[in-house]
């Protein structure tokens, strides 16, 4: 019989690693069933939504095993599933820290394909597509035009636009709260979205590099409490 205290907090963490995981299902099953509404914010940053949901999924049903097989491995005292469990709970550790390095050396080439990503896509405007609607939404929220400005719009193969007819989203709404008639150059916001979005990425750069520690110390103290449980278990047994 192993105690009871470490015993209740291995529990207490695999439950946590349990919601994590089904928040991650969670997340992908939404990204699924509501394509329409967050299929224009992945398109502009050239992102597949079927891909995007597909990882979330898979990540959440693996998390919510890792999770299970801990719970049944304390319930049962089965070492084995421990083990288990450690051993991928390491395996995770290391793929954080080494994809934390990579995007962090190649943070330069990641901006850069983002900004690829957005021209593609703004090739694309052409007031149907989900493209279309994604820009639409990105520009009235960051309040930018185009991808470095609004001349991007005169750049593109549609005839429809030019410096002197761009599309609505690029200018503020009026002081009622409807679209401007005509959008052109001389109402147009003067940040490009590429720039906004940089800048709301970097608003969040502490929170993600807060979250990203605190899983790494959580995933440590896990995989530590785990090899003492098991090692805990291993004393009890030869007693």
């Amino acid at each position: 019989m192993s105690s009871p205290c470490m015993k209740g907090s291995l529990l207490a963490m695999n439950l946590i690693v349990l919601i994590f995981g089904v928040a991650l299902l969670g997340l992908g099953i939404f990204i699924e069933v509501e394509r329409n509404h967050v299929a224009p914010y992945l398109a502009v940053a050239g992102v597949s939504r079927l891909a995007f949901g597909g990882v979330l999924i898979a990540d959440g049903v693996f998390v919510i095993a890792i999770g299970i097989i801990g719970c049944v491995g304390i319930m049962q005292e089965k070492r084995g599933c421990l083990v288990f469990q450690a051993t991928f709970l390491t395996i995770i550790f290391l793929i954080l820290i080494v994809a934390s390095g990579v995007l962090y050396g190649y943070r330069h080439k990641l901006t850069k394909s983002i900004k690829n990503g957005m021209e593609n896509s703004l090739e694309k405007y052409n007031g149907s597509s989900a493209d279309t609607k994604g820009w639409d939404n990105v520009q009235r929220q960051l309040r930018c035009c185009g991808v470095v400005n609004y001349t991007d719009y005169s750049d593109l193969a549609i005839p429809a636009w030019t410096v002197n007819m761009l599309p609505g989203s690029c200018c503020p709404k009026s002081s009622n709260d409807t679209a401007v008639v005509t959008c052109t150059s001389a109402n147009a916001f003067g940040e490009g979205c590429y720039q906004g979005t940089l800048d709301h990425l970097t608003k969040n750069w502490y929170t993600w590099g807060g979250a990203a520690i605190g899983i790494s110390v959580g995933l440590l103290f896990s995989i530590g409490m785990t090899l003492c449980y098991c090692r805990q278990m291993n004393r009890y047994q030869a007693v």
